[in-house]
């Protein structure tokens, strides 16, 4: 694997599969790096997207993994509508098909617009198959593990959320320290990654602070299961373990 052209100050990262499963040698997929707050560029490609891509760098060599430049997306090259100071947030990011949502397509790696509206999710959404549905946690409330369906997005309408789940219940004195973090094990199932800090009085006289940071860990298994009305499946959100 090449080296990043840039090393990256915020990154989020993405993997788009390869269209032929079981050709995993000469299909390997696309692999995503991305600044996470962008800067204005007004370049034809910008070392702030990179891809690194699966094949020959020309005829007469093997087969290899190799670096490629992306182009800015178009918000950042209107300098007038971009703030210098305060640039926009990719604040959430998805794989739908072939295209990587921030809109930049992964097959012919050109950015285009979908709609004047943002993702119903913060931070990145996994897709799961079995399901046919994305998951992530809601912009509107991130203590809230929520699924939608992104396979069908218009223009003119944002995707809405089909179900959310409260994962966790905070004490006052907790303040959430940085972004929480989503990972997907497989088979329908969620790790989530919360990083806190408290600070209480010592003992009953009040007479000092205790200071501490920790990280809760919570479980999330995603049930199908008929709903006895329509013959339809609808989905059961289970917490299966706190730490």
């Amino acid at each position: 694997m090449p080296r990043l052209r840039k090393p990256k100050s915020t990154p989020i990262s993405l993997f788009i599969p390869g269209t032929d499963l079981d050709d995993h040698e000469h299909d390997r997929g696309s692999f995503f790096i991305m600044e996470r707050t962008p800067k204005p560029d007004a370049s034809e490609e910008s070392d702030q997207f990179e891809a690194f891509v699966y094949g020959r760098v020309s005829w007469h060599y093997r087969k290899c993994w190799k670096s490629k430049l992306l182009p800015p997306p178009p918000y950042l090259r209107d300098i007038t509508t971009t703030c210098l100071h305060s640039c926009p947030e990719i604040s959430a990011y998805a794989v739908v098909g072939s295209e990587i949502c921030v809109s930049v397509d992964g097959i012919a790696y050109k950015w285009r617009e979908v709609g004047r509206w943002t993702l119903p999710f913060y931070g990145k959404v996994e897709y799961v198959a079995e399901q046919k549905l994305w998951f992530g946690l809601s912009a509107m409330d991130r203590r809230r593990f929520a699924a939608a369906d992104l396979s069908v997005m218009e223009s003119q309408q944002q995707p809405q959320l089909l179900a959310s789940l409260n994962d966790i219940d905070l004490p006052e004195e907790w303040k959430e320290r940085r972004d929480p973090q989503l990972v997907y094990l497989g088979s329908g199932e969620f790790c989530i990654a919360r990083f806190f800090h408290s600070r209480t009085a010592r003992g009953n006289s009040g007479d000092g602070l205790n200071d501490q940071s920790f990280v809760v860990l919570t479980g999330v298994a995603v049930v199908p299961h008929p709903d006895g009305r329509d013959g339809n499946v609808k989905l059961e959100m289970v917490i299966h373990k706190l730490i």
